[in-house]
């Protein structure tokens, strides 16, 4: 069987990006996404941090640094997706719907052909909007 694991990206997800930083210092953490990190972690989920960063194994112990610093020691650092990975959690994803290609939500960065389909969803209103009459 497959471990699985819910992946989240460092740079611009869980820490703050600034790309005037070395590869080696690593901005301060996004709150709510440390404390949504810490969370799945005290549900039992296993978190692994996926950075282009470890792709150079010197980086890596900066980002293991930066992790026991911030209170979340121990987790995988990769940059690999498998089987097993639940979610991704990236400031750079654009969802797709499964088998289609179609992008789920559009996103500042996305690049589109110009008759490219996407699902916009609309904010609801109120609880009324929820119901069909």
């Amino acid at each position: 069987m497959t471990d699985t694991y819910i992946a989240v990206d460092l740079d611009g997800t869980l820490a703050e990006y600034d790309p005037k930083r070395s590869m080696t210092e690593i901005g301060p953490p996004v709150p709510a996404m440390l404390r949504r990190v810490k969370m799945w972690l005290e549900m039992g989920v296993e978190v692994r941090i996926m950075t282009a960063r470890a792709c150079h194994a010197p980086y890596i112990p900066a980002i293991e640094k930066w992790l026991e610093d911030n209170g979340i020691p121990g987790l995988k650092v990769t940059n690999e997706k498998t089987f097993g990975m639940l979610q991704l959690w990236d400031d750079r994803a654009i969802q797709v719907i499964e088998n289609t290609g179609i992008p789920v939500t559009l996103s500042t960065n996305a690049v589109l052909a110009p008759e490219d389909e996407y699902v916009k969803f609309e904010p609801l209103k109120s609880a009324e909007d929820q119901v069909d009459t």
